[in-house]
């Protein structure tokens, strides 16, 4: 419940600025001259961790509570003009209408899966953190290959802020960049890189766990 009150609490979270990133994405400047941006405040991801916590205990609520989530962001975003209007919601920080979207779908999907079990997804179920440490560098990584190869430069990369701007990137070529259905091509490739690599990570570390007392 406390979940669900903060998820959909999230418009009113957003105005408390006692500690702004709590509950903003936002730049702060703790030190003079060093620069910090949080992309993910505490306070509304945890409405979304506890409700996944509490979620887990009534699996058999997977579909209805997907399907009810999915119906009150309809509602919430019934007077976009336009489909893109429609599904135009704000991860930074996460909005009601974006949980309620994402963690929709999360929960439909779970629940198809709860059905089909796949021991290649349980590879990167197994290991989340892993996966999210070290995918945001590696895909940096592969951008600034690819500028090099293509452009001849990628300073635009590897100077100053360069993760998650609304915007095309300060000093990038004009035509930096890919076409959707190639970047699907690289997504998918990357996706089975990741896989492996999850895979190697999960096997090294249950071989380095103790073995349980007899």
């Amino acid at each position: 419940m406390l979940g669900l009150a903060i998820i959909f609490g999230e418009p009113l979270i957003a105005r408390v600025h006692v500690i702004p990133w709590l509950t903003e994405s936002r730049d702060f400047e703790p030190i003079a001259g060093y620069h910090f941006y949080v992309s993910y405040p505490p306070i509304p991801w945890l409405g979304a961790m506890l409700f996944g916590y509490g979620i887990a205990a009534y699996r058999r609520w997977l579909v209805g509570a997907g399907i009810a989530m999915l119906i009150a962001f309809t509602i919430l975003r019934l007077p976009a003009d336009g489909v893109l209007a429609f599904i135009d919601v704000d991860k930074y920080p996460p909005t009601t209408t974006f949980l309620l979207l994402t963690l929709g779908v999360a929960l439909l999907a779970l629940a198809a899966f709860d059905q089909w079990p796949s021991r290649h997804l349980e590879v990167l179920g197994r290991v989340p953190l892993f996966f999210y440490l070290v995918h945001i560098p590696l895909i940096h990584a592969i951008a600034v290959v690819y500028s090099y190869a293509v452009f001849g430069a990628a300073w635009w990369l590897t100077s100053g802020p360069v993760v998650f701007w609304d915007k095309s990137l300060p000093g990038a070529p004009p035509d930096y960049g890919l076409p959707l259905g190639v970047l699907y091509v690289v997504w998918l490739a990357f996706v089975v890189v990741m896989y492996f690599a999850c895979r190697a990570y999960a096997r090294r570390r249950l071989s380095d766990s103790p073995a349980p007392a007899s």
